[in-house]
């Protein structure tokens, strides 16, 4: 190809390349020239509702309308990409969290157009609660809350939903795809069920409608209580308010009045004041409906009423057409108004209101234990098993350990629990009464649970509050305490015994526990033991000794005879003995031996006894131990008494093993190392070696 052909596809190439290098990123000193724009769909959002942000890039004319991704960001953060297409890109996004945001644009790394401020607020939520099983004669209850985005948020809320029963906290369900599900066992009645979103920091909270529930075999259908049946007229009154006196004990839960015209109407039943006027929050409702002619209409919430109070029937709409009469009801009077009432003489509704009779509960009473120990706490509930529809119990219920009280308790949902240790031992029948109320009449509750009391367990611990007396009275505690589960300190007498002997007069009573004794003691050492003599309600239990020396305390012991520092360790065989000679340099009580023990933890038995003839004659003091590391002092459980000049040995054998004990090459002087052989039963001398070894005696 010859150069005039090469030149115009040169050219061409070289205009294709910057095209391309105009498309993607540019880097040259053309970018410059790109501006933009950036809006976006709305300025106040709820969090996850979408916003479409759009970046327009604008080049000068002739030049090629730039392509590639815009990045969008929050500040730092990024939101988003979009692709460019005839210089605009558009990111539908609902990533931007809770907060102000300032929005950017960028191309090829470079800023183009914003900040545009775009504030994000939380987003409502509506909560609905469902029974999935309407009716629940036994078993479970199955309750549904359902938490959901108001538009135009569209993301489920997270976080938790808390269930009231009549009221109260009953439990808190966390959220899984906007629902959470709750299936509680609640006790026979009508219950009202509430749920309520406790909200995060991304969706607002909500409560659910109240949501009746019935548990257990339905109640008795509502019969006509009260009534003034006739009509002459009408009243415009758009609130109007009926009093009434209940004729019955049980579940108002049916209406029935007359409209002059089609209308919505919502009702209420209230109490009323001491005027009679319509007051607090309603007991029953029905919401909002569009009704007309003669109603009668069932109520959402229906409420109990007891026998010979007052309550209102509050009735309200646009219109007030209500039907009324001249025959003017005695047990009650009409009243117009809402926020203030105010009477109409001469007037009264034309209403009757229909209630279900609360039939007589049946009660029980039953215990956490049949068998427990004297003051150990125990659980006494009473409960009433309450028809559907009949108010539950209130007041007071007393439980008896046969004719004597231990304690009271209120009732609450219909239940009375007494937590109590006042039971006294023994076999005891549980009995309860109930005090009344003004719906159901004091008396027994049914039934009684036997519960077998056993005296506690104790212990007894013994001080001495003085443990030196040179002179005066000696001064010692008892502290008698109850095992658990038993909890009250026990009552009763210790008795006090010195010396093995008991104390006639130190037999004394505990006071809070404790018993208390200061006695004038001989000069010398004693041992002084309490034992607790038990009571109907707790067990005897004795101390461990406390040894107490009275007067000047004996020299303490010093070191008499010693041949230290092991050189070598030696092995004695299970049955094997060592043995080290030794003369005394001191009257008085031999108390302590220190030997040498390469390792901790070897069991040992250690003899002490006199020397006479050449070989060991019997032993003085016996006793078992462990070793320790290194030298180790081993206290006698019984002093020796040794005499000047007299010799002793000091005899050294495993108990379930070989024991290694430290030997020295230091030949002692005042003594010889030993071997007992128990198959020739003699003992040998161990030749240039003895026991790393020393004595204390105690000088008296």
């Amino acid at each position: 190809m010859s150069a005039v052909h090469r030149r115009p596809l040169l050219a061409a190439a070289l205009l294709i390349s910057s095209l391309v290098a105009l498309a993607g990123a540019p880097a040259s000193a053309k970018q410059t020239s790109i501006t933009g724009s950036l809006t976006t769909s709305t300025a106040d959002a709820a969090w996850s509702e979408y916003v479409t942000l759009t970046a327009t890039l604008t080049v000068p004319t002739g030049t090629p309308k730039p392509t590639g991704p815009v990045e969008f960001r929050s500040g730092s953060s990024p939101v988003g990409t979009a692709e460019l297409a005839s210089g605009v890109a558009r990111l539908r996004t609902k990533t931007l969290d809770v907060g102000t945001h300032q929005v950017t644009a960028s191309y090829g790394g470079a800023p183009v157009a914003g900040p545009v401020p775009v504030t994000v607020y939380t987003a409502q939520t509506t909560t609905t609660l469902v029974s999935r099983k309407p009716e629940v004669l036994s078993g479970t209850a199955w309750f549904q809350a359902t938490v959901a985005p108001d538009a135009p948020a569209t993301t489920a809320p997270t976080g938790s939903v808390a269930f009231t029963v009549d009221g109260a906290p009953a439990a808190t369900v966390p959220l899984a795809s906007g629902i959470a599900t709750w299936r509680p066992r609640l006790d026979d009645g009508l219950h009202i069920i509430r749920a309520i979103f406790q909200g995060t920091d991304r969706h607002d909270p909500s409560t659910s409608g109240p949501l009746l529930q019935d548990i257990g075999p339905p109640g008795l259908p509502g019969t006509i209580d009260q009534s003034n049946p006739t009509q002459d007229d009408v009243t415009y009154a758009r609130v109007t308010g009926q009093t009434f006196t209940a004729g019955v004990t049980g579940l108002l839960d049916q209406v029935s009045f007359t409209l002059g015209q089609e209308t919505t109407v919502a009702i209420a039943i209230h109490a009323v004041d001491g005027e009679g006027q319509p007051t607090g929050p309603p007991l029953g409702s029905k919401a909002a409906t569009t009704l007309d002619g003669p109603v009668l209409a069932p109520l959402d919430l229906p409420a109990p009423v007891q026998s010979g109070r007052q309550y209102a029937l509050v009735l309200t709409t646009t219109s007030g057409l209500w039907g009324v009469s001249t025959d003017v009801y005695a047990g009650g009077h009409l009243w117009a108004g809402g926020q203030s009432w105010y009477p109409i003489p001469d007037q009264d509704l034309r209403f009757a209101t229909y209630v279900r009779p609360a039939p007589t509960p049946a009660s029980t009473i039953t215990s956490s234990a049949a068998a427990t120990v004297w003051s150990e706490y125990v659980n006494l509930t009473a409960s009433w098993t309450i028809p559907v529809g009949s108010p539950k119990p209130t007041g007071t219920v007393r439980f008896l350990a046969g004719a004597v009280e231990v304690g009271t308790a209120p009732l609450s949902n219909g239940t009375a629990r007494l937590r109590t240790k006042a039971l006294p031992a023994g076999t005891q029948t549980v009995t309860a009464t109930y005090d009344g109320d003004g719906t159901y009449p004091a008396g027994p509750v049914g039934g009684s649970t036997t519960i077998s009391v056993a005296p506690a367990t104790t212990t007894t611990t013994l001080v001495s509050r003085r443990a030196e007396v040179l002179s005066g009275p000696a001064w010692f505690q008892a502290t008698v305490a109850p095992v658990d589960p038993a909890t009250k300190a026990p009552t009763g007498t210790v008795e006090f015994y010195l010396d093995g002997y008991p104390i006639p007069e130190a037999n004394l009573f505990l006071s809070g526990g404790i018993a208390s004794w200061r006695p004038r003691l001989s000069d010398g050492p004693h041992t002084v033991t309490a034992s607790y003599v038990g009571s109907d309600e707790s067990q005897t239990s004795a101390s461990a000794p406390v040894a107490q020396h009275i007067g000047t305390p004996p020299p303490a012991s010093a070191l008499d005879q010693s041949n230290t520092g092991s050189t070598i360790w030696r092995t004695s065989n299970p049955g094997f003995a060592m043995a080290q000679t030794f003369t005394v340099g001191a009257t008085g009580m031999l108390d302590r031996v220190t030997l040498e023990f390469p390792r901790a933890g070897q069991s040992y038995t250690l003899l002490v006894g006199e020397f006479a003839f050449g070989a060991p004659m019997g032993f003085i003091i016996d006793q078992s131990g462990a070793t320790g590391s290194g030298p180790t002092t081993i206290e006698l459980s019984t002093p020796v008494p040794v005499e000047a000049g007299q010799t002793f040995y000091i005899s050294v054998e495993g108990r379930f093993s070989s024991l290694d004990i430290g030997l020295t090459e230091d030949t002692y002087t005042g003594g010889t190392a030993l071997a007992f052989d128990p198959w020739t039963g003699t003992w040998e001398t161990m030749a240039d070696q003895d026991m790393a070894f020393t004595t204390y005696v105690r000088p008296t």
